[in-house]
């Protein structure tokens, strides 16, 4: 599972640098060096993990999760509406 995150986090943060080459060569054309713009990619990579892991976090300390979904992960209704009769 966890070689599979790695993956999928991987992939997305390639995928990010391919669709900003026109930034970074802005970057690069002002005068940016390739450390700096290799240091700014990392950091946002860094920065947005970060984030999502304080609020993964967050929600896993709180048990906001159990809000939205019941105890065992089973939306908090039951899946029907429960306020009139059964087969009404």
């Amino acid at each position: 599972m966890f070689f599979t995150i790695l993956l999928v986090t991987g992939n997305t943060m390639m995928q990010s640098v391919r669709e900003r080459t026109a930034e970074l060569a802005v970057l690069k054309t002002v005068g940016f060096s390739n450390r700096l713009v290799l240091g700014l990619v990392l950091a946002e990579s860094l920065t947005l993990a970060a984030v999502n892991m304080a609020f993964r976090l967050g929600v896993d300390v709180t048990g906001a999760d159990r809000l939205v979904l019941g105890e065992h992960g089973v939306p908090a209704g039951g899946g029907r509406d429960r306020s009139g009769p059964a087969g009404a």
